[in-house]
């Protein structure tokens, strides 16, 4: 097995991208095999707004990351 993995990170964004190459060689296939194992993180990074509004003077609005999504796209040929 052949390990490969690369880290990118985004202080823009606050987000983190982990992905993780295997190679396997079979001896028994005459192809080699990939598994690609990918994770991400994001920072919080809370914050907090006024609500506009006549009777929402005292109201603030939380807002926060509250997804994360990795795609994959390879050219196969």
């Amino acid at each position: 097995i052949i390990k490969r993995t690369e880290d990118v990170s985004s202080r823009k964004w606050g987000v983190t991208q982990n992905i993780q190459f295997d190679f396997v060689k079979d001896p028994k296939y005459n192809k080699d095999a990939l598994i690609i194992k990918m994770q991400g993180f994001i920072k919080s990074r809370t914050s907090f707004t006024d609500v506009k509004g006549k009777g929402y003077e005292s109201t603030k609005r939380m807002l926060w990351p509250f997804q994360y999504n990795i795609a994959l796209k390879t050219n196969d040929p």
